[in-house]
């Protein structure tokens, strides 16, 4: 409506469709004055990257949390640029930050250095992009712009011996997210009452609580996943997913059929389809020798055997053993 109007702070009822600019009062000061710094904004959290301190470029990187209302929580130092770098740009994509050229010690250069971005906002250990950095033939660029879309960066520009000049590239972060199945036979030939499943393994994966594949609730990346087969029906029930886990491993959780793939209503099945994703995409640092990736080892499936098969009390035999009293253990849902 003609333009912008300025404010001397922001109101507490910002919205994005307000027409003025103000000065964020609510939003913390960095520690240190920059410039000719380079910025940029992923999964809740705000990076200011090297740049000029007053005296010298600087190899600091401070991050901040984006609050609700816009306003940035406090900031704090991690893991510093390999060089001290300023003019530089930078983007972020699927968990990883990248800083591209800019100006050091030693001129402008063609460096592609790029970080995983944890769990918490801070980043791990910066990589040198060796085999892909900028064109030799831009003599190095400093002061560019740089944008991301779809996977793919451009480097717009800038103050090189092609200034005109805009490169592009693909982004080939690993997404760090593994899919595995299992199908199970628990009665052969009959059908049987699935009742826990219990998972063994590591969980160092994403919070569940955000914007990932796996991960339910509150603690890693591991989404449990299963279906049912009767031998009635050929084909699987609808698939269902371990709900509410406060902590997927060594814990057993109630499975539940419902019905069979042929919308019959029943709590019985021959066959039980478990899928499991594995999510690391926030949390995995780079490269993958560090070993702190989510697995399961193994898991074990509690079920009632079939009426036909059990002995009175409960117990049955398998393979010509007696076996213990039907008793599952604990679960919760």
């Amino acid at each position: 409506s003609g333009g912008f109007n300025t404010l001397s702070s922001c109101p507490t009822n910002w919205t994005l469709t307000s027409t003025y600019w103000c000065v964020s009062t609510s939003t913390t000061s960095l520690p240190v004055a920059t410039y000719l710094a380079t910025s940029v904004a992923y999964n809740g959290y705000v990076y200011d990257i090297g740049g000029y301190n007053g005296s010298a470029a600087i190899a600091t990187i401070y991050y901040a949390p984006i609050e609700s209302n816009g306003s940035l929580g406090l900031w704090t130092t991690t893991t510093n640029l390999p060089v001290a770098t300023a003019y530089a740009t930078s983007v972020a994509y699927n968990g990883y930050v990248y800083e591209i050229a800019g100006l050091n010690g030693s001129g402008a250069t063609t460096t592609i250095d790029y970080a995983p971005i944890l769990s918490g906002g801070g980043l791990g250990a910066w990589v040198n992009n060796v085999a892909n950095p900028l064109p030799s033939g831009s003599g190095g660029i400093e002061l560019a712009t740089s944008v991301l879309y779809n996977g793919y960066v451009y480097e717009i520009g800038g103050s090189s011996s092609t200034p005109s000049s805009i490169y592009v590239t693909s982004l080939s972060s690993i997404p760090r997210i593994g899919n595995y199945s299992m199908l199970v036979n628990i009665g052969k030939g009959v059908d049987v009452t699935p009742i826990d499943i219990l998972v063994s393994g590591t969980n160092s994966g994403n919070p569940g609580n955000g914007p990932y594949y796996g991960g339910v609730t509150d603690t890693g990346g591991i989404t449990i996943t299963y279906q049912g087969a009767s031998t009635t029906c050929s084909a699987f029930s609808p698939s269902s997913t371990v709900k509410n886990i406060p902590s997927e491993l060594d814990t057993p959780y109630y499975i539940r059929l419902t019905s069979d793939g042929c919308s019959n209503t029943t709590a019985v099945g021959e066959y039980l389809m478990v899928r499991f994703a594995l999510d690391d995409s926030a949390t995995a640092t780079f490269p993958d020798i560090y070993s702190n990736h989510t697995t399961v080892t193994g898991f074990r499936i509690f079920y009632h055997p079939a009426t036909i098969d059990r002995l009175r009390g409960g117990a049955t035999f398998s393979g010509g053993s007696l076996q213990s009293l039907d008793t599952p253990p604990t679960a919760v849902q």
